[in-house]
């Protein structure tokens, strides 16, 4: 692999390969530095012309450019997706605890209801026995 941020750290092997005029041809940000590559180097040379011939051409030109949108439209949405991945996430452990704080209080509603049931039930017998009560007098 080729670190185009690590030119100046060729090594002679490198160089031997003229991988170092590779990298220096794909980090070149102006046409001066690819002309001055292809004067020193035949291959660069060509490979020069190359890169001119295509960027010449509207049509590879306007592909090279909407490849670019798109990828950069890709990479919007997936931040975005992961953004809401973990917004989704969040929300999910949050809805979870509140689902066990509601079961919690659904459980504590049917306590109250059995003894209020009881309450009740013996409201009932405390009537029928004042109901007798008074009956007898």
């Amino acid at each position: 692999m080729l670190d185009l941020t690590q030119i100046d750290n060729a090594t002679d092997i490198d160089k031997s390969y003229r991988l170092d005029h590779w990298a220096r041809l794909f980090s070149a940000t102006t046409w001066e530095d690819l002309n001055t590559l292809a004067k020193e180097n035949p291959i660069m040379a060509e490979a020069t012309n190359t890169i001119n011939k295509l960027t010449e051409d509207e049509l590879v030109r306007e592909a090279c450019f909407r490849r670019n949108e798109q990828l950069a439209h890709e990479a919007v949405i997936a931040r975005k997706l992961e953004q809401l991945t973990e917004e989704n996430a969040k929300m999910s452990a949050a809805l979870s605890e509140k689902d066990a704080a509601i079961s919690e209080m659904d459980a504590a509603i049917s306590e109250k209801d059995a003894a209020l049931s009881e309450k009740d039930m013996i409201i009932v017998e405390l009537k029928k026995k004042l109901a007798a009560l008074t009956n007898d007098e």
